[in-house]
């Protein structure tokens, strides 16, 4: 039987297209910087452009282009697809796996002042912001 960790880690392995049976080989990953891979795979995943992704990444068009064609992203840029990826992963698992969660995240949201979700997620602040929005959704608080 799966626990809750177990599950979101394997989602979260399955949007970035990546195999990392623990939290010690996930942060090794990430140390060693996620492949270009895991980045197009998020991309496609969630139905977005290369370019959104980078913006809500924080990450310039011309060092997008670098990572890219070099097939690597920093510690930091890494970490940064991985919260995406987290949060992603929890919102399919708020909407049981359905692919409503990507209209979800991309919709604008009365509880973040009409922003969407993914729109939040370019900073540590905005995606624990829609961390706990998630969680108010799951035990049915909607405001």
């Amino acid at each position: 039987m799966l626990t809750a960790y177990s599950r979101h880690l394997e989602e979260t392995n399955s949007l970035l297209g990546i195999n990392a049976q623990t939290t010690k080989i996930l942060i090794e990953q990430l140390r060693e910087g996620l492949g270009a891979d895991a980045f197009n795979k998020l991309k496609d995943e969630l139905g977005i452009s290369a370019e959104r992704l980078a913006k809500i990444l924080n990450i310039p068009s011309r060092t997008l282009t670098r990572r890219l064609k070099e097939g690597r992203f920093s510690t930091t840029e890494s970490e940064r697809i991985l919260r995406v990826a987290n949060i992603s992963s929890k919102a399919k698992e708020l909407f049981e796996g359905e692919d409503y969660y990507k209209d979800w995240l991309s919709s604008s949201a009365i509880a973040l002042g009409g922003s969407a979700p993914l729109d939040y997620l370019d900073t540590e602040l905005g995606a624990e912001e829609v961390e706990n929005l998630i969680g108010r959704l799951e035990h049915g608080v909607f405001s």
